[in-house]
């Protein structure tokens, strides 16, 4: 009999923390749970641009790429098809190799790295 009315309370508890749960709540208009990369809000194309400025004065700092890149101005700043992230490019002519004097840093759009390449994909 005990496990009877235990099993009735467990069921039940359970059958209404589902009612919590439902679809009776939206996510639109900036409410809602918080999901990453949508809990942070869209960057101006100006603070994107000033990251990967950062982003690629900490690379030369690094020695990640060679220093000459540390006086270098953004050449261009465009969004991806991804995500709608952007790609901010670079381009550095005192480099002998032409397949790595535009180097192309990735933003995404709230802000967050997402890496840094000399192809642009």
């Amino acid at each position: 009999m005990i496990r009877l009315v235990k099993a009735t309370v467990v069921t039940l508890a359970l059958s209404l923390t589902t009612l919590y749960a439902g679809s009776g709540h939206n996510h639109d208009k900036g409410h809602g749970h918080s999901h990453g990369v949508h809990s942070k809000k869209e960057m101006s194309k100006e603070s994107i641009k000033s990251i990967a400025e950062k982003e690629m004065k900490r690379l030369a700092s690094e020695k990640k790429i060679p220093n000459s890149w540390s006086s270098i101005k953004t050449l261009n700043i465009k969004k991806t098809g991804h995500h709608n992230d952007w790609a901010v490019s670079f381009n550095n002519p005192s480099i002998q190799e032409k397949a790595e004097q535009t180097l192309y840093i990735f933003v995404g759009s709230n802000g967050d790295l997402k890496g840094a390449n000399y192809s642009g994909k």
